[in-house]
């Protein structure tokens, strides 16, 4: 769970100028995401903080 999240977000110029890798997943890209927060100091990149963390086992 995130405590906040920002409510105006721009585009990210860094994101199309990031070669991709086919298949490759977005959390091994330098700029994973094509937006970002408005306000620098709302940008979840430098501020999430984590308050709740659980783990589903998977059933077989």
């Amino acid at each position: 769970m995130i405590l906040q999240v920002p409510k105006e977000w721009k585009l990210d110029p860094n994101w199309d100028g990031e070669s991709k890798q086919p298949q490759e997943p977005s959390y091994l890209q330098k700029f994973p995401s094509k937006w970002r927060a408005k306000a620098p100091q709302q940008d979840p990149v430098n501020t999430v903080r984590i308050i709740d963390h659980f783990v589903i086992e998977q059933k077989e």
